[in-house]
């Protein structure tokens, strides 16, 4: 599980991330080893919590690998 800052294009207003100049969007990944595929993606702003979306993608019976973000 990982989020990954994208930069974004100058015309994604929603991208906002630090300030005018600064737009990025956030992929936040879940990818099965044993499979070798991605289960669960989304994007938020480019300050989005990994914590928070990290929350939405915990499931029982599972062991997670993350970062220290």
């Amino acid at each position: 599980m990982d989020g990954t800052l994208l930069p974004a294009l100058p015309k994604m207003l929603w991208a906002l991330w630090q300030n005018e100049e600064h737009r990025a969007a956030k992929l936040h990944l879940e990818f099965d080893i044993r499979k070798q595929v991605p289960t669960r993606a989304t994007i938020t702003h480019g300050n989005g919590n990994e914590k928070k979306i990290l929350k939405t993608f915990l499931a029982p019976d599972t062991i997670y690998l993350l970062d220290c973000g």
